[in-house]
């Protein structure tokens, strides 16, 4: 275990229950469905994403200072990443350590999405497009915010910064200066199929 990060029996074997709808709540991984994500090296995982209870309210730092947090670089995996991070120290990086603090299901496999698992997360759930879950329209109870949020992927041309996601329109922005510019954070876990 690193410091909240381990894996589950959900996380290592594959969910008790078959996903419901994406969109939808998932009680046995505590989180809302968002759907299969497929990393660059083939390995496939459901997306859960934390209840409104979990994510941030207010923005936060991804790192303490601009400066370089080896092995955060995948655009894919941010259950690696937010490994790295914390590995380094969670105090340093604020929107990991608020990530694996949730607690959703009674889990404790939590992290900081990567920037394509997050891009993943605002197509879903987002309350700007035509017809979001319903708890996720603007006003429901697990409305997403449309500003940006967190990835937990540094720009490889520029480790003192990293990536974030607009929620309104899956926008990938870089270039966001770990220690100065906070974004909101989306917790979320996966579970192995």
């Amino acid at each position: 275990m690193i410091l909240g990060i381990v894996a589950s029996s959900a996380n290592a074997g594959g969910g008790a229950t078959p996903p419901p709808s994406v969109g939808s709540f998932w009680p046995s991984e505590g989180g809302y469905y968002a759907g299969v994500v497929t990393y660059g090296d083939g390995r496939s995982f459901h997306l859960v994403l934390a209840e409104k209870v979990y994510r941030s309210s207010s923005v936060l730092q991804w790192r303490t200072t601009a400066t370089a947090t080896a092995g955060t670089y995948s655009i894919d995996d941010g259950f690696a990443n937010t490994a790295a991070m914390i590995a380094v120290g969670a105090a340093l990086h604020p929107a990991a350590q608020l990530s694996v603090s949730a607690a959703g299901g009674g889990y404790s496999d939590w992290y900081l999405p990567a920037e394509n698992e997050l891009i993943i997360i605002s197509n879903v759930f987002n309350s700007a497009q035509a017809s979001p879950p319903t708890e996720f329209e603007v006003g429901g109870a697990q409305e997403l915010p449309s500003n940006l949020h967190w990835s937990s992927t540094t720009v490889s041309t520029d480790p003192g910064r990293a990536r974030g996601v607009a929620m309104l329109d899956s926008e990938v922005i870089g270039g966001y200066r770990k220690n100065f510019d906070p974004l909101r954070v989306a917790p979320v876990r996966r579970v192995a199929i």
